[in-house]
């Protein structure tokens, strides 16, 4: 299984957030910290299939652009989805 916080930093990195930062957390669920700019991954996130994992990390990182939305509003989904295509669907072979 990928690393969460390697995989969250790679997907923040490219998607121009290059002072966020994802750090690990014993708080659950995994939550995106705006003021901070961080994105705390819960600690056992590992104990999951890696496809959830992966999910759980982009829900996060879509918080980011929707901060105007509320929480998982119509804005939200549509930043997740195109983040789950950009990062896991695109990323499956044919």
């Amino acid at each position: 299984m990928r690393d969460p916080i390697e995989l969250c930093e790679s997907i923040l990195k490219a998607e121009g957030f290059k002072d966020w930062r994802a750090e690990w957390s014993k708080a659950s669920p995994s939550i995106c910290l705006r003021k901070g700019k961080r994105i705390l991954l819960r600690h056992n996130i590992t104990d999951q299939y890696e496809w959830q994992m992966q999910e759980e990390v982009i829900h996060e990182i879509a918080h980011i652009r929707t901060e105007g939305d509320k929480m998982h509003g119509r804005m939200f989904y549509r930043e997740y989805v195109m983040l789950l295509t950009r990062y896991i669907v695109d990323e499956v072979p044919e």
